[in-house]
């Protein structure tokens, strides 16, 4: 049996977390019916090289504040989640899924506050310097 090179392999993890990431998104819009789950986007999937764990990334509209709620809710679903992408993504196995909440948005934002500070004091500066 012949190996797939690794730039093959990667590319077939990288279709197969976009078709997962694509119908998780589309379980939460038609099937679940949790109000937390409502809220929620589904940012990326990344799943391990063995396809045994798939890695749910996402945002809510609700911020962090109801964010045990929200992973509460995830395990409550995880299940037919689970049952539901087997019967639409044909593999071997159904990879378990775990759920964790993507704060790239948020760190983004301290980043570009802390820019938006550092321009503030630097106006402030060279208006003092212009004025001496």
């Amino acid at each position: 049996m012949q190996k797939e090179s690794p730039k093959k392999d990667s590319l077939r993890l990288q279709k197969l977390a976009s078709q997962f990431r694509h119908e998780i998104a589309r379980l939460l819009v038609e099937d679940i019916f949790d109000e937390h789950l409502q809220q929620v986007t589904i940012n990326h999937v990344k799943l391990t090289a063995d396809l045994h764990i798939c890695r749910v990334y996402f945002t809510s509209r609700e911020g962090k504040e109801n964010l045990p709620a929200i992973l509460r809710a995830f395990r409550k679903c995880k299940g037919f989640l689970r049952s539901e992408l087997a019967h639409s993504i044909r593999l071997k196995f159904t990879p378990e899924l775990d759920f964790y909440y993507d704060d790239t948005e948020d760190m983004f934002n301290s980043v570009k506050d802390i820019f938006a500070k550092l321009d503030a004091e630097k106006s402030v500066v060279s208006e003092n310097s212009d004025e001496d």
